[in-house]
């Protein structure tokens, strides 16, 4: 019996979908996505097929008849996506960078934890010992720290990329007279609502584009005492 439950499983290519999608539900990242999707799909059904997405009744006749124009609108929302949005949220963050941000920031704290040295100088006793060990692990520490920062960046520009979505989909419903799925967001929390929402979005793109990293360090003890000897 069990094997075939377990048989149906491996031939079910739809087995486990729900719990897969459930988990993947409180994955930030991958709720924005489908946010943006969400978005996309509305603009389309608006633009093809003069309807939104929350009145789309499901009539495929009339989706084969505008598949030209649905096909389309995906292939918009592709270069979009992976290009227009990427290249102006890029810009978006060097002219960002010309904004005074350490005005609003605490001071940077410079000092190391306890048995924690600096990325260079663990880089340079590796190097001068001739340690190969110590350099593969000054170098996995390094590449794990380059890789968050490209998650905090990434993270803004899908923070970026999602409010351009909103506007272009509430631009789009305005211009076809339709209620799109900003319009709804726009009754529920109103004007007041979008203000808390622009100073949330304006600090988390400020955390994942402009504010200063903290100062490098990594924990090797025995490095840690020699310089600690050394200084006094």
């Amino acid at each position: 019996m069990d094997q075939n439950r377990d048989s149906l499983k491996t031939t079910n290519p739809i087995a486990g979908l729900p719990g897969a999608v459930f988990e993947k539900v409180w994955e930030v990242r991958w709720a924005l996505k489908l946010t943006y999707v969400c978005l996309f799909m509305d603009m389309a059904f608006m633009n093809a097929l003069s309807t939104p997405l929350l009145g789309f009744s499901g009539d495929m006749a009339t989706v084969w008849e505008n598949v030209g124009r649905i096909f389309v609108s995906i292939v918009v929302s592709c270069l979009v996506v992976s290009v227009c949005i990427p290249v102006l949220a890029r810009m978006t963050a060097i002219l960002g960078s010309y904004i005074p941000w350490h005005r609003l920031q605490s001071p940077r704290d410079y000092s190391l934890l306890h048995n924690h040295v600096t990325y260079s100088a663990l880089k340079e006793h590796s190097l001068r010992e001739g340690n190969e060990f110590l350099y593969d692990y000054w170098r996995r520490k390094s590449l794990q720290r380059e890789e968050w920062r490209q998650q905090r960046f990434q993270a803004g520009v899908l923070v970026f990329g999602l409010v351009l979505m909103a506007i272009a989909n509430a631009k789009v419903g305005a211009h076809y007279q339709l209620p799109g799925l900003m319009s709804y967001v726009t009754a529920y929390i109103g004007w007041e609502g979008y203000a808390v929402l622009g100073v949330i979005t304006v600090c988390l793109l400020n955390w994942a584009w402009w504010s200063s990293d903290e100062i490098g360090q990594i924990y090797y003890p025995p490095l840690a005492e020699k310089l600690r000897k050394r200084d006094y």
